[in-house]
């Protein structure tokens, strides 16, 4: 009936844990070495809330922007903001002065959260409140969260946004992904079986919590089910790698991109490494090579790949442990609240094993894009999320990404996905990233062009003999025209590799 669609599925998972499990640890600082309990994290969010509304005036549906490098209070803020039912928008930090004054001007900000060493990139129209990296300091974020007080409850519903996430904005501006209370509910319980997250999961959050990756992949999850989030400020392999082979801190829960795992495997001693309690290392953000994966497997690591984006989940697909093995390359099937499927350029579904456009449908969809109706209205088509992505499926439901398809280029009346290219460079032994992207050609309209970044391991590795690996593999068109070797590829905070910066700065 029309009464039950405005009671809304998210409950205060804080305050629940905070009465039945209070002194079982939360969040962990691990730049401040600062631990707080689900009853301190509980007293901090109310005081927080009670701010927002007291000293800033933010009421329900008000924005409040946090411009931060990875850091508890991320946490903090996105529970305090539910609490009063305001939008959470975490900025990437690493994005221009410009580029940021554009998103606050988008989202119309109440009040900034921001860094000290960011205070610089803040609008000084907005009233701010600066968070400091010393747990020491006393700073104003620090009064905000000590002060005495209940902010007046709110009541939120399922489809209202509980935050805001701008995407990479790889095709012009960014585009804010409106995240409700029902998607984030939903993606939090999407990872419980798979993942195995349960009250005694400990997890090493290594990606950026202004990134649906570090938010949600698994923190978002692991505080849902009672859990504790371990946070790195900055994602650091070797500082990483000392974490999960502490048997003290017993983390069992690890997630990464290709790059982050990638970095892990060139710290000393990684393979003779023991993690006594890790039970899943996620990895998920972009394609990986199938070397890689064999690679982490052979180790002992629990590897588990999945899928997913900030605009669905991003619990999306998830492989089953038991068939990590046996499905090298896929990023498993779809999670139990997700429709999907793969459609032609013909407006027809594919079949089984040949390659489209990968659509999905759901709750755990995003509501939409902020102030943006007309790029909501070309992401969706007859309620489907066209992903963008190519993709297949095989006869066991398990889906392959082939690659973007903004990706893919066509040379010779051919059409050639990078990703796969990408995928047979990183078998060899000697690579340890790689990109490629497509370059004009008189002859054949487009020709590949791969950059390469080596392993530190001291093998030299030539040109001729990466482009010789390439055609003992690949078709003939498929085979990159040139390659080049650098000493690293530009990447963004999440650890993805930004193709459209690699081809400016080398083709300016």
């Amino acid at each position: 009936n029309t009464a039950m669609k405005h009671i809304a599925i998210y409950n205060d998972w804080i305050r629940h844990h905070a009465t039945y499990r209070a002194h079982h640890q939360a969040l962990v600082d691990d730049a401040k070495a600062v631990t707080r309990t689900y009853a301190e994290l509980d007293r901090r969010v109310d005081a927080l809330a009670f701010s927002l509304q007291v000293q800033y005036g933010v009421q329900r549906g008000d924005r409040v922007l946090l411009l931060s490098k990875s850091c508890t209070e991320a946490f903090e803020l996105q529970f305090a903001c539910a609490r009063i039912g305001a939008i959470f928008v975490p900025a990437n930090w690493r994005l221009s002065a410009a580029e940021l004054a554009w998103i606050a001007a988008d989202c119309a900000p109440r009040v900034v959260f921001h860094d000290a060493e960011f205070r610089q990139l803040c609008g000084a129209e907005l009233p701010e409140v600066e968070i400091h990296p010393s747990a020491a300091c006393d700073s104003a974020y620090e009064h905000c969260a000590a002060r005495e007080g209940r902010a007046d409850p709110v009541t939120v519903e399922d489809e209202d946004p509980w935050m805001i996430l701008y995407t990479s904005g790889t095709t012009g501006r960014p585009k804010g992904a409106m995240l409700s209370y029902r998607m984030m509910h939903l993606n939090a319980v999407s990872w419980l079986s798979p993942s195995r997250i349960t009250d005694r999961a400990v997890f090493l959050c290594a990606m950026p919590t202004f990134h649906t990756g570090g938010l949600n992949c698994y923190s978002n999850a692991i505080l849902y089910a009672g859990g504790t989030v371990i946070v790195q400020r900055d994602y650091d392999a070797a500082r990483a790698l000392q974490l999960l082979a502490d048997a003290d801190v017993g983390i069992t829960h690890f997630f990464g991109t290709p790059t982050h795992y990638a970095m892990l495997t060139q710290v000393q001693d990684f393979e003779t490494t023991r993690l006594p309690a890790l039970e899943i290392a996620g990895m998920g953000g972009s394609p990986s090579s199938n070397a890689l994966i064999r690679e982490l497997i052979a180790t002992g690591l629990p590897l588990q790949p999945a899928y997913g984006m900030t605009e669905i989940g991003p619990a999306i697909f998830v492989t089953e442990m038991h068939d990590v093995q046996r499905k090298v390359g896929s990023c498993g099937h779809p999670t139990m609240h997700v429709q999907m499927k793969i459609m032609g350029a013909d407006g027809r579904e594919c079949p089984t094993g040949e390659p489209g456009e990968l659509w999905v449908r759901g709750p755990v969809c995003m509501s939409g894009y902020w102030n943006n109706p007309d790029a909501t209205r070309l992401s969706f088509e007859d309620g489907w999320f066209r992903t963008g992505d190519g993709a297949r499926i095989d006869a066991d439901g398990y889906v392959y990404i082939v690659d973007r398809l903004k990706d893919m280029f066509i040379s010779g009346g051919e059409n050639v996905y990078p990703a796969e290219i990408e995928r047979v460079l990183g078998d060899h032994p000697g690579v340890l990233l790689s990109a490629v992207i497509g370059m004009a050609d008189e002859r054949w309209g487009e020709v590949g062009a791969a950059y390469v970044v080596l392993k530190s391991s001291g093998r030299a590795t030539t040109v001729d003999e990466l482009l010789a690996h390439c055609r003992e593999r690949l078709a003939r068109y498929k085979v990159p025209k040139t390659l080049v070797i650098l000493d690293d590829l530009p990447r963004n905070a999440s650890g993805k590799i930004l193709k459209r910066a690699l081809a400016a700065s080398l083709n300016p």
